[in-house]
């Protein structure tokens, strides 16, 4: 098996975010430029670093941020639906701190560490922490696994990177903003976190 090393990297800001909006599943407007300057910046990153493949989530703030990327390094883009942002349910498109409001219990059982206490958190209508992080570590180890490259970037959400990191791999960290991420080393079947992206 050949060893791989991985850049995973948060899209590029929306207005959404700028407005601090929950986006989740949302397919909302694109990068702004704000956005597409990160955008820029993360593909000059995986130019520098060798990148051969571009993995993204569907959702077009994901996979505008990863065509970018994929034009400079001249490489090709692959869509993975495990690779999307949570289901907010009905949070989605509210305000995060009128959510915060509406949803108090589940803002403080996402954060909880301890899975065995906050596995069926979830907003009303929307994926819970369980599911969510199920659906996750089984995307990204397949494309661990499977991919044909041995320098991969994958263009996702900052909740799939923050909950990867913090409960498939027990490293504590803060989620990245957007065009930031982190470095992973995939060897012999394990995972490596490698701290974040330096270039």
């Amino acid at each position: 098996m050949v060893d791989k090393t991985i850049y995973i990297f948060r899209h590029g800001e929306t207005d959404w975010i700028e407005q601090h909006l929950c986006q989740g599943v949302s397919d909302v407007p694109s990068l702004n430029a704000k956005g597409i300057e990160q955008a820029e910046s993360a593909a000059n990153a995986a130019k520098t670093l060798g990148v051969e493949v571009v993995y993204s989530s569907p959702l077009k703030r994901a996979r505008q941020t990863a065509s970018i990327v994929a034009e400079r390094c001249n490489v090709p883009v692959i869509l993975d639906a495990g690779l999307s942002e949570l289901d907010y349910g009905d949070a989605t498109g509210l305000p995060v701190e009128q959510a915060k409001a509406l949803y108090p219990e589940v803002f403080r059982d996402w954060l909880e560490t301890d899975l065995e206490h906050s596995r069926d958190c979830a907003f009303p209508n929307g994926e819970t922490k369980d599911a969510f992080n199920d659906r996750i570590r089984e995307a990204l180890h397949r494309i661990f696994e499977e991919a044909e490259h041995e320098v991969l970037a994958i263009a996702t959400h900052s909740g799939v990177i923050w909950n990867y990191i913090q409960y498939g791999l027990g490293v504590d960290c803060k989620p990245p903003k957007c065009g930031q991420g982190f470095k992973l080393r995939y060897s012999g079947g394990s995972v490596i976190f490698d701290g974040p992206i330096l270039v």
